[in-house]
């Protein structure tokens, strides 16, 4: 191992054996707890009458962020969980949207999506796998 792989390595907290989960949410950052600590816990805990506020800054902050980072403005991005869930609500404006039905999808495309599309048969769309 190089020493810069040592050095990104050193940036998350590995626990025991092998970790393969990285599709999802990967290894956690070893100073993620102290911020987790101080941007949700802390409001929460330390008696805020409503902590929503600095919660809501916190995740604006990061949409400010994550707009730098893609060449976009923070407002048009709202961040999801993982792209079966944001695919899923992008899917329930589509009727409203189109009088088109026909939902495209790669069969190479990540398993969950076509799950997604099947219960969006309920919506009155269609998938159709290429």
């Amino acid at each position: 191992m190089s020493a810069q792989e040592g050095a990104v390595r050193d940036r998350f907290d590995l626990g025991p054996g092998t970790y393969l989960l990285n599709h999802s949410v990967g290894r956690p950052p070893v100073d993620s707890l102290d911020a987790f600590a101080a941007t949700f816990y802390r409001p929460w805990a330390d008696g805020a009458v409503e902590p929503w506020p600095a919660w809501l800054a916190a995740v604006e902050r990061f949409r400010g962020a994550l707009g730098e980072l893609l060449g976009a403005r923070g407002d048009d991005l709202c961040p999801q969980p993982d792209v079966s869930t944001g695919f899923a609500r992008v899917l329930q404006c589509v009727p409203g949207l189109t009088a088109r039905r026909e939902v495209l999808l790669s069969e190479r495309a990540f398993p969950s999506l076509g799950f997604v599309a099947e219960r969006a048969r309920s919506l009155g769309l269609v998938p159709r796998f290429l």
